[in-house]
């Protein structure tokens, strides 16, 4: 049984391919420490309750040390339902989409802490429930955050394939709108399918569209071609209207221009360079990747250690 303290199975994977991929040696290792570290924060969780090793000052909740007396504090700590349960949601890491919700016992989290895989409690059938067993779609839990009232948890990790038994990327494809009232009464409009997206990741789905619609000939019926075509279809105008963007950034703080006008410009920089990720075959997970990889790590350091493998 792992330690609370310790990476969970995904964190070192991923920590270990990265290192193979960059070579980036003592640089790696600390930011996969720093992981490890910030596991350990997250499966002890935040917020109120009681349970051993509860501490407000420092936000540690988990009993210290690792090991399985360790994992048997932090279980003691969650506030289970008459049944024995709590609710259980997943969250892709590196999307932030919510993929699902279902239920768990102490059982299935001991399960998930133990193996780096969701695990439930399936109360149809009354038995613990891993999450891809049949369909190979399993979630890597790297993290496990609990909400203030310690009766509910989320089990951050990376999907492996659709998470809906629909197929659906997330259980959550239909949007609901309330609509002002009217004479009536207020109106519901329902939309589906439409997964929850930020805007960054509803963005990178339009630039994929459009990269699609130009590898199929461009636009149809004689339409022009959108913006977003004529950058992919050109690397030179694309990376001049990226180093444009960034200059004009840059002059906002240069000029001491208003917030709206910095945002503005930042979110001109960010779709161009989108385009150009897209152009590259990059995805914005590849980015968060190569992000969390350096959380912890002094940039400086880090730098170094980028320019000694070169």
């Amino acid at each position: 049984m792992p330690s609370l303290t310790h990476a969970t199975p995904l964190q070192r994977e991923s920590g270990n391919a990265r290192r193979a991929e960059t070579g980036r040696g003592g640089a790696g290792r600390r930011a996969g420490a720093a992981r490890g570290a910030r596991g350990a924060r997250g499966a002890a969780g935040h917020g109120g309750g009681g349970g051993p090793g509860h501490s407000h000052g420092g936000h540690e909740h988990g009993a210290p040390g690792g090991g399985a007396q360790a994992v048997e504090a932090f279980l003691d700590g969650l506030k289970w339902n008459a049944d024995g349960l709590l609710v259980a949601v997943a969250q892709d890491a590196r999307s932030g989409a919510v993929l699902m919700q279902a239920f768990a016992d102490r059982a299935a989290v001991r399960a998930t802490l133990e193996s780096g895989k969701a695990t439930f409690w399936s109360r149809s059938r009354g038995e613990l429930w891993c999450k891809g067993d049949t369909s190979g779609h399993f979630i890597l839990v790297s993290g496990i955050f609990v909400d203030c009232d310690r009766d509910c948890i989320i089990y951050q990790g990376r999907p492996l394939g659709p998470a809906c038994h629909t197929g659906a990327p997330t259980c959550f494809f239909e949007r609901v709108e309330l609509e002002p009232a009217a004479a009536g009464g207020p109106a519901v409009r329902s939309f589906a399918p439409e997964a929850p997206e930020t805007a960054l990741a509803a963005l990178e789905g339009t630039i994929a569209e459009r990269a699609e619609a130009s590898a199929a000939g461009g636009a149809a019926g004689g339409e022009k071609p959108s913006w977003t075509e004529r950058l992919l279809a050109d690397d030179a105008l694309l990376c001049s209207k990226v180093r444009e963007e960034a200059g004009e950034l840059c002059a906002t703080l240069e000029d001491e221009e208003d917030s709206g006008r910095v945002a503005s410009e930042m979110a001109d920089l960010l779709y161009h360079a989108m385009v150009l990720l897209r152009r590259r075959g990059v995805s914005l997970a590849d980015v968060d990747d190569v992000l969390r990889a350096r959380f912890g790590v002094s940039g400086v350091e880090e730098k170094a250690a980028r320019a000694a493998t070169r």
